[in-house]
């Protein structure tokens, strides 16, 4: 299909399929120095090795770490190479922007929640109809969990299917572009996206009611198909904010009116912003001098801010609450650390991710909240990274981990093997455990997983079903994304290529 670029800066990065090709040496290690940051507060030698324990050495040196899935042990030569992607230390498949997992499950017990190992397939969607669209295909952005309800903009419209059934409870009448935004958050069950032939519009949602709120022109320049493309929104409290180029508005969430503004001549511009308990923007001062994290109150002036290093480019924002920024230095094509703030913008901890050690499944490249594979788990400070994808040389099916990092300190605590081989990423937090995911393999259904924050101990939660393997690896293969809500498993697609035709599942619930 017909589309631009991605944004200067933001490599493309897609959904479950093969990895990207680099070779070995193509990044090297990180070329920016620690102190970049200020003084790291974690012991030198968390760079060198895997720390688990004072006393429990590097793993690759010794014992692999406690918290494997329990179903094989770890071959030598993937040990040697999981030594390796853990050499200097530390993405939700974010469900919404203002928490750092999912609710408990329907009877309240989270995880803990009666099944005999098996979900099945609940019911499904069809593909939208994109036959309004220039190429026939197009991105569908904006998929949010309101009540009983799991509600989806389309192309033409805006539809909320009841979570148990599938059946639809509402649909709101929208027309919408190949490529309109939407903010991947709710505030109190409303949310504001994009509309229009060229997503030159704006509209708030009451979620929960099926209502329009309000509708505004967003300010153009005659900058043709593609202006407003790269556009990222958020909402955060009262406060619903759209950015794109070198522009950010923000409304009233409620009634649609304006609030403030990005000055024409301002030094400093919001590149976009992410909610949820707080509204934090990307700010870029001296057109590329200087990024900046600021902490907004809903008037747009800064609770505070703090600046990145020179040299340091801003390129996701993982968690609000506390913030968790990734970011790239020392010239590099791809994340380089992940930096966590305190409450007052000073940083608090940096990970170091190395080169080619982590696996980010960040989309729509440009959108500041679009990794999938990194949860933030605020109760026991603790973040969860996917290690990078590799080739097993046994079978020649991709494997990862689960690998889990301190806040505070920012080293690593444990790793964690799936429960079979293949591909194991953190999904989401849910009565206390980390549910995980592990995607199908080219002849076995995906598996959901529960995850022991303390030692990383991996079970099986249930096993998805067979006869619906073959449309779950077209999802992974393309741009499905998992989410996890209310002891459910939801697989949504976003991109719908006229060439695949119309017969492609848009949406499958497990339960």
């Amino acid at each position: 299909m017909s589309q631009p670029p991605p944004p200067p800066g933001r490599p493309p990065s897609g959904g479950f399929g093969p990895p990207p090709q680099y070779p070995p040496s193509a990044y090297g290690p990180p070329r920016q120095p620690p102190s970049a940051y200020g003084p790291p507060r974690q012991p030198p030698s968390a760079y060198g090795r895997y720390d688990l324990h004072p006393t429990q050495p590097a793993f690759g040196g010794g014992a692999p770490p406690t918290g494997g899935g329990g179903r094989r042990k770890v071959p030598a030569i993937v040990a040697a190479v999981v030594a390796v992607l853990l050499v200097v230390g530390g993405g939700v498949w974010f469900l919404t922007e203002d928490d750092a997992g999912a609710e408990a499950g329907r009877n309240g017990n989270g995880v803990e929640k009666e099944h005999d190992g098996r979900f099945e397939a609940i019911w499904k969607t069809g593909s939208p109809d994109t036959s309004a669209l220039p190429d026939k295909s197009g991105f569908a952005y904006g998929t949010w969990f309101v009540g009983g309800n799991l509600v989806r903009a389309l192309f033409d419209s805006v539809v909320a299917y009841d979570l148990d059934t599938g059946e639809e409870v509402w649909s709101l009448d929208v027309t919408r572009g190949a490529s309109c935004a939407a903010a991947p958050g709710t505030s109190d069950g409303r949310t504001v996206l994009q509309w229009g032939a060229r997503c030159e519009k704006v509209m708030g949602i009451d979620l929960a009611e099926g209502e329009e709120l309000w509708r505004d022109d967003l300010p153009s320049e005659g900058g043709g198909e593609f202006e407003f493309d790269f556009t990222q929104m958020a909402v955060g409290g009262d406060t619903a904010t759209v950015a794109w180029g070198d522009k950010a508005f923000a409304y009233d969430l409620a009634t649609g009116r304006p609030l403030w503004s990005t000055a024409e001549d301002a030094e400093c511009r919001d590149l976009g912003h992410v909610g949820g308990k707080r509204l934090v923007a990307h700010v870029d001062c001296g057109y590329g001098e200087s990024q900046e994290i600021h902490s907004l109150k809903p008037d747009g002036r800064k609770n505070w801010k703090w600046k990145a290093p020179e040299g340091v480019e801003i390129n996701r924002i993982f968690s609000v609450d506390p913030v968790v920024v990734g970011v790239t230095a020392g010239g590099e094509t791809e994340m380089t650390d992940i930096v966590v703030l305190d409450d007052e913008g000073k940083v608090r901890s940096k990970i170091g991710l190395g080169s080619d050690r982590y696996w980010f499944s960040c989309w729509p490249s440009h959108e500041l909240a679009g990794c999938r594979n990194v949860v933030v788990d605020k109760a026991n400070d603790a973040l969860y990274l996917q290690s990078n994808r590799r080739m097993d040389d046994e079978d020649g099916l991709l494997v990862s981990e689960v690998v889990a990092f301190d806040l505070s300190t920012g080293t690593s605590k444990w790793l964690s093997e799936p429960t079979r081989k293949g591909q194991a990423a953190p999904l989401a937090m849910d009565g206390g455990k980390l549910i995980g995911y592990e995607p199908p393999t080219p002849d076995e259904a995906g598996r959901i997983t529960s995850i022991d924050p303390a030692t990383g101990e991996t079970t099986l939660y249930a096993e998805l079903p067979d006869n619906t393997w073959k449309a779950e690896f077209r999802m992974n293969a393309g741009m499905g994304r998992p989410y996890w809500h209310d002891g459910g498993f939801f697989l949504v697609a976003h991109e719908f290529v006229a060439e695949n035709g119309t017969d492609l599942e848009g949406l499958m619930a497990f339960g």
